[in-house]
């Protein structure tokens, strides 16, 4: 693997040194969340972070163009209707997010993904006071800052992510929401209230062997991103069988 990153990144150089290598094109990236019912647990939701990117392929690589990194805060909609879940019982496990990354289950070539950063989001509410500075989130519940991702080791063992398997389009992956990043543990404060899940992206990047000012590292030009919503937990039919026989019983003793 580092024979062949070694031979693309002399061809960067030299196509930069030959002014055929432009600027990096325009690029998105889209960003979904997606909540899944935890069973036997009303209320729990486990929340997936996903990600696609339509960055070009560069003249010197066919397998760049993939995400290198962003930032994502997930913010409650509602004022106190979702919580997310607490890593652990110890204080500093208790500031910490729930939260598990896939990055490590992505290979290239055989050689694993190589991430110098992923960090646990803190649970916090959503304020200036907390560093955050996203769109503005009026309340004072928790929510999940800070989660990050980056190679900054730059060890480029995986520039597909987002991407399709020969990188010529965005991941069709998960019914088209892309590659999972990491999933977040929620929970509704009361199952029969639903609640809904923002995601904002800070600072994505994407792999681009035509930039080797920058590491091979450029920026997206074009954030898109897609809510979720925890819904509620529906009465179950026998209960509700039960709660119709015994009005119906009722009735029938009134006009008795």
């Amino acid at each position: 693997m580092k024979g062949l990153f070694m031979r693309k990144r002399i061809l960067a150089s030299a196509l930069v040194g030959l002014g055929l290598a432009g600027a990096a094109q325009a690029a998105t990236i889209t960003v979904s969340l997606k909540a899944t019912p935890v069973a036997g647990t009303p209320g729990l939701f486990d929340v997936g972070v996903y990600c696609k990117s339509d960055a070009a392929e560069s003249a010197a690589a066919n397998d760049d163009g993939g995400v290198a990194g962003f930032q994502f805060d997930i913010l409650s909609v509602g004022n106190t209707l979702s919580v997310p879940v607490q890593a652990g019982v110890t204080p500093a496990l208790q500031g910490k997010v729930k939260n598990t990354y896939a990055l490590s289950g992505y290979t290239m070539n055989s050689v694993p993904s190589t991430w110098g950063t992923q960090r646990v989001p803190d649970r916090l509410d959503a304020s200036a006071a907390n560093g955050y500075s996203g769109p503005p989130d009026v309340d004072t519940d928790l929510d999940a800052l800070g989660g990050s991702f980056a190679d900054t080791s730059l060890g480029y063992g995986y520039t597909k992510l987002g991407k399709n398997a020969d990188s010529t389009g965005p991941s069709t992956a998960n019914g088209g929401l892309g590659d999972l990043v990491s999933t977040e543990q929620w929970q509704l404060t009361s199952p029969s209230v639903a609640d809904s899940l923002n995601v904002v992206i800070t600072g994505p990047t994407y792999y681009d062997f035509n930039n080797a000012a920058n590491n091979f590292i450029s920026s997206f030009q074009t954030v898109v991103t897609a809510p979720t919503v925890l819904t509620t937990v529906p009465e179950p039919a026998s209960m509700g069988l039960l709660a119709g026989l015994v009005g119906l019983a009722g009735l029938r003793r009134r006009k008795a």
